[in-house]
């Protein structure tokens, strides 16, 4: 922020200095100077109406192109604000009229900017000091610029004020946000949280509250069957929410009923709930939904709101008295509009938000007008309704490396012969940057077959006592021993054992990638089954990932092994075949040697290519196929590849950092995301264990219930083990 009002002051300075050095007339400077103004106001309330429209990006497909534009409207508004601010500074006295003054209160209102991008970002939360520095310097020049300049018209000194308030209040809210929306002070809170009350028996023993199952507790507490989703959402977001600030949780074997979902939940209701869960979270921390859900927060707002209602009406009062230029008016009329469009749709988002329905919601409050009530029942039949995440990316090396043939920058970097050099490595990122992913829908049948396989994944480890030293091959050893389990690991484990984790996903990829195309040329207007597609959407999905968002998989060279095996692969596509369909491609390296091949390139020592190798599983998979052989038929091949594919998703969401998580939610809705907190709901991650209980608690034998209280999770550090 201290950089982007530097350069602001240093631009208004060069621009002075370029205007007083031209050659343009005393009428003309003074024209310059105030189309310079008014177009710097301008973009500032240009910007401010992009935060307030995409604000809301992390929701559906159009997030990933909403999301890049509102984070440079974020950072371009200090800038034009500053800048504004300067320039209003350089005007004369002579040359300025009241109403120009009247902008520099609502530059500081558009400081505050829109309340879904007030945290930016955890690591802003961090040096929160620093946006106060920047925000006192802003104001100093606003209120400066209103001293110097203040008329004698009274009106106008009490609409300024008006405005004045709005904006401090805003700037305080961005500042209260910044300086609470990090996962330290929430560690703090929850350590430093006083323990539950305990009360004593007759027999002066004391009463620790027994735990239940949470759509139990909801059904005790009296919730209303329409809203017992929304508490159940929130209360295991409370639950999980150490998880995603780096803490981890032990707790007693006894209370390992916490960590299931209700039998009779089905995949769409299970999704939706982490759906909502993710929600909160992101709210939490990139949003002002924290401080405006509570009374403070919504004075603070109505405050805000009535000081720009209040500066409208005054301002069409006093500008019936004296002419004023009509664009000065009009500019004005616009960000007075603006202002209080803005506050209304935030106070209106936030009355009917999730936050607040929750609390309209719970048992024991005031009963609420029928009009209301009415509102939130449809509001809540509607949210029942959602399916969770919607999306994901999608990454083809084929495909990729087909387009990388035609006018792309890798061309430009294979023509130049760049080899293993910096150069060629940046151009190389550059074209992946630079590449779009294709976006396809999460249909029901792929959640069905990711909860079907977690919910055996929770049996199996419930079979092994919930022992911690078994959960690591449970969900990181998964797919060699589906293999081993089917009688493949000799021909086909090579793929997985002993491999880095993302040497194996490149191999897995290209192998399903091959298979697939080879399929669709050989059956054209044929059917695929359901593993099918399943393998192909997930083998894509974690190339995407490897791409992307490395950092959310295992350590390792997986970037330059992808960029090595890319490099491969568009010099055997281009010098080899002369090919222009991926069907054809994935046909003929079914019939080369592909072991040869891959044995002469790494002789050539040109690399971490697995190009060949992928084509080799591909071949040796298709094998089990073939007529003349018929171990299994193509559906069985596809039903293990699909499970493979599950087996390397589940093992890339136990790895992935939950910080990680946090860190790409920003971004926009994760698929892994989702994955990792379904298994956490199910106690399948290394951050939870159930551990067995103290001996002089083991003595009481099934007598003893470990504490448990969903009303106290603010106390959770003292349910723990």
């Amino acid at each position: 922020m201290l950089l982007s009002i530097a350069s602001g002051l240093l631009f208004s300075e060069a621009s002075r200095w370029a205007t007083d050095r031209s050659q343009l007339p005393s009428a003309g400077k003074d024209l310059w100077n105030k189309v310079e103004l008014c177009s710097l106001v301008l973009l500032s309330l240009f910007l401010h109406i992009v935060l307030i429209g995409f604000g809301h990006g992390i929701k559906g497909k159009a997030s990933r192109w909403v999301i890049p534009v509102g984070w440079l409207a974020y950072f371009l508004g200090d800038w034009v604000a500053t800048a504004s601010l300067s320039t209003l500074l350089k005007r004369q006295i002579e040359k300025i009229n009241a109403i120009e003054v009247l902008w520099a209160p609502f530059l500081l209102l558009h400081l505050g900017n829109a309340e879904t991008m007030a945290a930016n970002y955890l690591e802003e939360s961090a040096l929160w000091v620093r946006y106060l520095v920047g925000l006192l310097i802003q104001f100093g020049m606003a209120f400066y610029v209103y001293w110097r300049f203040q008329t004698r018209h009274t009106g106008f000194n009490f609409l300024a004020t008006l405005i004045f308030i709005a904006g401090i209040i805003k700037c305080g809210e961005r500042i209260w946000i910044l300086s609470v929306s990090s996962f330290e002070n929430y560690k703090k809170s929850v350590l430093r949280a006083p323990p539950p009350e305990i009360s004593h028996t007759l027999e002066g023993k004391f009463d620790f509250p027994k735990h239940e199952l949470l759509m139990d507790y909801l059904g005790r507490e009296g919730v209303r069957p329409e809203a017992e989703y929304l508490h159940q959402a929130y209360l295991s977001f409370k639950m999980f929410v150490p998880l995603f600030s780096g803490l981890k949780l032990r707790f007693y074997k006894k209370l390992n009923d916490i960590f299931t979902l209700q039998k009779s939940m089905s995949a769409k209701e299970a999704f939706m709930l982490v759906d909502i869960e993710l929600e909160f979270l992101y709210d939490m921390l990139y949003t002002k939904t924290s401080i405006l859900n509570s009374v403070t927060g919504l004075i603070l707002l109505s405050i805000s709101l009535l000081s720009c209602i209040s500066g409208f009406i005054a301002f069409s009062v006093f500008i019936s008295k004296r002419p004023y230029p009509r664009v000065d008016v009009a500019i004005t009329y616009l960000l007075l509009v603006v202002a209080i469009i803005a506050d209304t749709l935030a106070l209106v988002t936030q009355l009917f938000s999730k936050w607040t329905v929750r609390q309209w919601t719970k048992p024991g409050g005031k009963k609420l007008p029928k009009c209301v009530d009415r509102v939130i029942n449809r509001w809540l039949k509607h949210r029942k309704k959602g399916k969770g995440i919607t999306s994901m990316a999608q990454s083809s090396l084929l495909k990729y490396c087909l387009k990388s043939k035609a006018t792309t920058i890798s061309t430009v970097a294979n023509k130049l012969r760049l080899g293993n050099t910096v150069l060629e490595k940046s151009l190389h990122q550059l074209d992946q940057n630079w590449r779009r992913p294709d976006w396809i829908d999460v249909d029901l049948e792929l959640k069905d077959f990711i909860f079907l396989h977690l919910k055996e994944k929770r049996t199996q480890y419930e079979q092994k006592q919930f022992d911690f030293k078994s959960l690591s091959c449970l969900l990181n050893g998964g797919a060699y021993e589906l293999l081993h389990s089917k009688e493949l690991h000799e021909e086909v484990g090579w793929s997985l054992k002993d491999l880095e984790f993302t040497h194996s996903l490149l191999i897995w990829h290209i192998a399903t990638d091959i298979l697939y195309y080879d399929q669709r040329r050989r059956y054209p207007r044929g059917s695929f089954s359901a593993r099918c597609r399943i393998s192909k959407h997930l083998s894509d999905y974690m190339l995407y990932l490897l791409v992307k968002a490395p950092f959310m998989l295992r350590k390792g060279i997986g970037e330059l092994r992808y960029r090595d095996t890319c490099r491969e692969a568009v010099k055997f596509l281009d010098q080899e075949m002369q090919i222009k369909g991926v069907r054809l491609a994935a046909t003929t390296l079914l019939a080369i040697d592909a072991e040869w091949r891959g044995f002469l390139f790494q002789m050539k020592g040109q690399g971490k290519s697995v190009f060949f190798a992928g084509s080799a599983l591909a071949k040796r998979l298709r094998w089990l196929s073939r007529e003349d052989e018929k171990r299994m038929d193509e559906d069985e091949v596809w039903e293990i590849i699909s499970c493979v594919w599950m087996e390397m998703l589940v093992s890339a969401a136990n790895h992935c950092d939950w910080k990680d998580h946090t860190m790409q939610l920003r971004h926009g809705k994760e698929l892994l995301t989702h994955v990792a907190l379904l298994m956490a709901h199910l106690g399948l991650s290394k951050h939870i264990r159930m551990t067995d209980l103290p001996l002089q608690l083991e003595a009481e034998g099934d007598s003893y219930n470990p504490p448990w209280k969903w009303a106290e999770l603010d106390r959770l550090a003292y349910y723990l083990a």
